[in-house]
């Protein structure tokens, strides 16, 4: 069955397309991991926005001239993040790991990792995903085929009060490979793009270094503890789990962003009201005299 998602803490995006949280009890609000990334500038990014918006105006040119302004600008400004296959694609990736994993958790509670992921392949024989993401499940039961996880947290929002933002973390595991090795306890994120980008060491930190688990109730609990970090790529032909810089270096340069946000936000007072109050009025007389 699909995972129930309404556990998790409230969200939005406000009027510039950052996603805030919202503490169930306190009303505390805070900026997610994602937005704070997103205060720093990405060339490769914004160049995808770019033609995404190029590549829907085109499609969409007789559409587009029926509209007002308003409409037509706000529709395009959406575009920048696209539309169709592609954006639904990675959703659904996302949404397809979640029941997996959810699953493994609840397995690895009652008969333990090894037992648990002998029971998977049936599951999803029993349970499998729509045909074009089934790739998503081949990724999975190939992850097992080499390593032993324990899921302890799936999707779990946590929360930073001193730096200040909250984040939802894809998986909080224990893992190890199945011929070697001991166990680690990690933090993972899922990415279905093209590529894996830095920015995913630098998400996986912010989860790392949450200071409570934030429940949909408003129960905070206890951090878990890291000591590694992982990103897990999944493509339609490929996947790879790749490990993430995880240390001081990373956590100092995601607080950097954070306080790169907070500029951002104080940037629009930074600059006050003129102090050459007669030489402006003196200009409005001459400009009233123009008329």
């Amino acid at each position: 069955m699909p995972t129930d998602h309404s556990n998790r803490a409230l969200t939005r995006n406000d009027n510039q397309g950052r996603r805030i949280y919202t503490h169930p009890v306190t009303g505390e609000e805070f900026f997610s991991v994602t937005s704070i990334l997103g205060a720093a500038d990405k060339p490769a990014l914004n160049k995808w926005k770019q033609r995404n918006i190029v590549d829907f105006a085109l499609d969409n040119l007789d559409a587009l001239s029926g509209m007002d302004r308003d409409a037509g600008h706000e529709l395009l400004r959406s575009a920048a993040w696209g539309f169709g296959s592609a954006a639904s694609l990675g959703t659904e990736v996302h949404e397809r790991f979640e029941d997996l994993m959810n699953e493994l958790k609840s397995r690895c509670l009652v008969d333990g990792a090894v037992s648990a992921a002998a029971q998977m392949p049936e599951w999803i024989f029993g349970h499998p995903a729509e045909p074009h993401i089934r790739f998503a499940d081949t990724a999975f039961l190939e992850l097992l085929d080499e390593f032993l996880i324990e899921p302890l947290e799936v999707e779990a929002t946590v929360i930073n009060r001193e730096v200040g933002y909250c984040g939802s973390a894809d998986l909080m595991a224990c893992i190890k490979p199945r011929d070697r090795g001991d166990w680690i306890t990690a933090v993972f994120d899922v990415k279905s793009g093209k590529n894996l980008y830095g920015s995913t060491a630098l998400q996986c930190m912010a989860y790392a270094r949450g200071e409570k688990i934030l429940r949909s109730n408003g129960d905070e609990d206890p951090p878990l503890k890291f000591s590694a970090a992982f990103g897990l790529h999944v493509r339609p032909k490929s996947w790879a789990l790749k490990p993430l810089r995880h240390d001081e270096v990373v956590w100092e340069a995601f607080k950097a962003h954070a306080t790169l946000t907070d500029w951002q936000e104080l940037e629009r007072r930074a600059v006050g009201a003129p102090l050459n109050h007669a030489a402006i009025e003196r200009q409005k007389s001459y400009r009233q005299g123009e008329m």
